[in-house]
């Protein structure tokens, strides 16, 4: 299996096919999506359950409500993919998500891979375009690394490729109990780790903030 797509759920049963449905239009034998329903009561177990019954390559895991770093360290618990891929049940990815990744991969290969993303508030979309970069090397990235923590374009656990053989090979998991900034985290830690950090103007991810209670649109002034 090339990528490992891990989606948190928690009560989604507005947007979770969306989100679904575009992964699955980019139809792949090497990629696994991991449905993880942290306790939602509303109807969205019933309808990963539909989706896992209806393709192979998609599986359910259910556990009781117990915040979003627990749903993603599930995923990754069970992810097998030389790859990982995290997104947001509330958001979506572009019809060019996998191809526009593969070349990425293809030609670099690098450890961490940062994606460009747009905003859909429901009415029209706005492009928020990385100023690509590539750095190779401790001493080459770690400025880039700072950067973009302090700009905190490196945030978000979403529009990003990560190596589950560096995950696991350093037990990395996101912080169980934050309430805030436990994608930031697992972020900064993951960077600890890595020898190649590459941030490309290409779109795959969109972020929809229709939602009022949608994760992208909060902000937290003690993040």
């Amino acid at each position: 299996m090339k990528y490992s797509v891990i989606i948190p759920i928690y009560n989604a049963e507005q947007t979770i096919r969306r989100c679904v449905d575009s992964l699955l239009s980019q139809r792949r034998d090497d990629v696994e999506i991991i449905l993880v329903n942290d306790g939602s009561w509303d109807s969205s177990e019933k309808i990963c359950e539909e989706y896992a019954r209806n393709f192979n390559n998609i599986r359910i895991i259910s556990q009781q409500n117990s915040g979003v770093s627990t749903a993603r360290n599930t995923g990754l618990d069970a992810a097998c993919g030389k790859y990982i891929l995290f997104v947001d049940s509330d958001d979506s990815v572009t019809s060019d998500f996998f191809a526009s990744i593969d070349r990425s991969v293809n030609s670099d290969d690098a450890d961490l891979i940062q994606f460009s993303a747009c905003i859909d508030n429901g009415v029209k979309r706005h492009a928020r375009i990385n100023r690509s970069l590539e750095a190779r090397g401790r001493e080459a990235l770690m400025p880039y690394i700072v950067d973009s923590i302090c700009r905190k374009t490196i945030n978000g656990s979403w529009a990003k490729l990560f190596k589950r053989e560096i995950i696991e090979r350093q037990h990395i998991r996101f912080p169980v109990g934050s309430s805030v900034g436990e994608d930031r985290a697992f972020n900064i830690v993951y960077s600890f780790f890595i020898q190649s950090y590459i941030v490309s103007d290409i779109v795959v991810y969109v972020i929809n903030t229709e939602n009022a209670d949608s994760l992208s649109r909060k902000r937290h002034a003690d993040l």
